[in-house]
């Protein structure tokens, strides 16, 4: 895999970034200005780099997409209105490629990274998620592995 430049990884940034901030701009009325997502990732940046704040924004949007799926259909147009004023996919691109990587995930029968742990963990903590019984079984495989830190797929 080639590294990515520098331009790529800032506007991979502030793309994701954009689609954090538009799902989070009703979780973030009333609270401090100082907790924001952006202020976030910008410290995570500070301290850690470039790619662990895109990481970090990736596993947030992951964190509040998982609820949304659940949004009535006046918050999904509206979520989807902030969405569009971002530049960012609509709610149900972003879910259904979020389910597409769980998906490929459980077919790679392994995790490579806390964001795809995090990722598999939400589905399999959401009991109304559309995981079959073999496919649960498997993730909570999957999360056992890799939480004892054994390599491998399982």
């Amino acid at each position: 895999m080639s590294r990515r430049s520098p331009a790529d990884l800032e506007a991979d940034f502030e793309r994701h970034l954009r689609i954090l901030e538009a799902l989070t701009v009703d979780l973030m009325e009333g609270l401090p200005p100082e907790v924001a997502p952006a202020l976030s990732a910008q410290r995570i940046r500070a301290k850690l780099g470039l790619s662990a704040a895109i990481r970090g924004i990736k596993q947030a949007i992951n964190d509040f997409l998982d609820p949304l799926q659940y949004a009535s259909k006046e918050e999904a147009r509206r979520i989807n209105e902030r969405l569009a004023r971002a530049g960012a996919p609509r709610l149900e691109e972003l879910l259904a490629a979020q389910a597409k990587t769980v998906r490929r995930i459980l077919k790679q029968r392994q995790l490579n990274t806390e964001v795809e742990y995090y990722l598999v963990k939400e589905v399999v903590v959401n009991v109304a998620s559309s995981l079959t019984a073999d496919q649960r079984q498997l993730a909570e495989a999957m999360l056992d592995r890799f939480e004892r830190g054994a390599p491998g797929a399982v």
